[in-house]
């Protein structure tokens, strides 16, 4: 189905690196959510009147509010794929995430308001009306949000939108709610026992927290969160397989405004002894192989390796050791000795450190710290910096 209506509705649906063919994604699925939801809405009200039921009469409003929800997504993505200009050189993608808050807002807004409405049938119960047209008609709607939601799962993976993303589990959301609705008429029809506003009130709960995820996310990248570790894992094997002269990669941190425009930096460990004509070349070729395999701009920061210097070769694979033994996650880079007097050596390295280690970082620096000094005598001074990961672990 899903297939049927991209090709209706979105020329060249399969090219969805293009801007035109991903904005034409998202108002799709805005066009179908607005359709939809209003039509479920209606229904709602009309069989909740009927009724009497407070839970079925919520569960209306929340699908006209998903109105508001799937108009805001038509807005984001009309405007999200726009290009750069001289005020948003990195291009206006971030709307989508703005979005995903808009929709967060209003889902938590509906949460919100179903909780007080439960809470006051709670208090003052009504009568519930049964009849087996109105179960019916209930079991249409679940079964519709549940095709809504799997359709804007289909478009958000297509494209990789955090927004269509935040629909779908809108409507998880709601076939949740639906069925919480049946589920208390049916106990209603066959024990008489009402439990309409406590299922409401459950309900409420449900749609709060998913509100609560759904903002949390958007929020979550627009501060900057980690780069995906499978992304960074995959932008690592292709940097190692470029070139034999790359001895490692570090500081891989990657940039996100807005999917499908996402900016990158690394740090490559490479040979001093190399021709910067070489170095150049190399990154040169990275670069346009990430763009082309994953649509990440990069720029590459070269760490000049003294590996024809075997004290330096020898300080690193000593160190590297004492490093790993500490913790097999922990990272030393960018190594470098400075003489002091007295025949003396200052050895300065950075270490990356996962955010979830026991220890304090006084104690990591002062643990490794003792080893290489058990290692070196006191003839070596060490000065660490400690630096945390810029990739999810």
């Amino acid at each position: 189905m899903e297939k049927v209506f991209l090709k209706l509705f979105v020329k060249d649906y399969e090219n969805v690196s293009d801007k035109k063919v991903r904005r034409a994604y998202g108002i799709l699925s805005g066009c179908v959510g607005v359709f939809l939801n209003i039509l479920l809405g209606v229904v709602k009200i009309i069989v909740g009147s009927l009724t009497n039921s407070i839970s079925v009469t919520a569960d209306a409003l929340n699908n006209l509010s998903d109105v508001g929800s799937s108009a805001v997504n038509i807005i984001a993505f009309k405007f999200s794929g726009k290009p750069a200009d001289e005020k948003h050189p990195f291009g206006h993608g971030r709307i989508e995430y703005i979005a995903t808050i808009v929709v967060a807002f209003l889902v938590l807004v509906m949460g919100v308001e179903l909780a007080i409405t439960s809470v006051k049938k709670v208090i003052n119960p009504v009568r519930l009306e049964f009849s087996p047209v109105m179960i019916v008609i209930l079991t249409l709607t679940v079964a519709a949000k549940l095709w809504l939601g799997l359709f804007n799962r289909g478009l958000g993976k297509r494209i990789n939108s955090p927004a269509l993303m935040a629909i779908m589990k809108d409507s998880f959301s709601d076939v949740a709610a639906t069925f919480a609705t049946i589920l208390s008429l049916v106990i209603w029809r066959v024990w008489e026992f009402n439990i309409d506003g406590y299922v409401g009130a459950a309900v409420a709960v449900f749609v709060i927290w998913q509100g609560v995820l759904i903002a949390a996310d958007a929020l979550n990248t627009l501060l900057g969160k980690p780069a995906d570790k499978e992304v960074a894992d995959s932008i690592e094997k292709v940097i190692k397989d470029e070139s034999d002269s790359i001895i490692d990669i570090h500081d891989l941190i990657l940039h996100d405004y807005g999917p499908g425009n996402c900016f990158g930096s690394a740090h490559l460990e490479m040979p001093a002894s190399m021709d910067f004509s070489s170095v150049h070349e190399i990154a040169d070729s990275l670069e346009k192989k990430i763009f082309d395999e994953f649509s990440i701009s990069m720029v590459f920061h070269l760490d000049p390796i003294r590996t024809d210097d075997e004290q330096v070769m020898e300080l690193y694979r000593v160190i590297g050791g004492i490093v790993n033994e500490v913790d097999e996650h922990f990272v030393m880079h960018e190594l470098s000795v400075c003489p002091l007097a007295d025949g003396k050596r200052l050895v300065e390295f950075d270490l990356a450190i996962d955010s979830d280690h026991e220890h304090s970082e006084d104690k990591i620096i002062s643990d490794i710290t003792q080893r290489i000094a058990e290692q070196f005598g006191d003839s070596t001074q060490v000065k660490i910096h400690c630096e945390h990961s810029f990739i999810e672990e």
